[in-house]
């Protein structure tokens, strides 16, 4: 025969005569732990998903933005141990969309080489096909 010590009598005569609120106290403690536990797997999911896209798509660790450049610049840094280097023209034009909504937004145009995948900052086509080859006026 087990015994109970009197304490611990107590605290069931206490939980018994208040269940409602024992009750809410661990509905709380439970909705905390669940919430938690939801917020952080979100949490992991988003950084594996930065991870993997990042090194799928082999995005650069540094930018770096200038007005003007020569054209043989980043051919010469890609001569230094450790780096790769590509350039790129980046620039913002107005698209009116007066259609469809009437408003107006800025789009960014940014190069890509028109041969091969570039090697830093690939773009993924969701659907259709990169530029073929031989043609220099296209689009993605």
């Amino acid at each position: 025969m087990v015994r109970i010590s009197k304490l611990h009598r107590k605290l069931f005569r206490d939980i018994a005569a208040s269940k409602v609120q024992f009750g809410a106290v661990i509905f709380i403690i439970l909705l905390g732990v669940t919430m938690f536990v939801g917020a952080y797997g979100a949490y992991q999911n988003l950084g594996n998903s930065y991870e993997t896209s990042f090194n799928r798509l082999e995005m650069a660790d540094y930018w770096v933005t200038v007005d003007y450049i020569d054209q043989n610049a980043a051919r010469d840094l890609n001569n230094i141990s450790g780096v790769t280097a590509e350039g790129r023209i980046i620039g913002d034009v107005n698209i009116d969309l007066v259609e469809e909504s009437g408003e107006k937004v800025v789009g960014r145009v940014v190069s890509l080489p028109p041969q091969e995948r570039p090697v830093l900052n690939n773009v993924q086509v969701v659907s259709g096909s990169y530029f073929s080859a031989g043609s220099r006026r296209e689009v993605l």
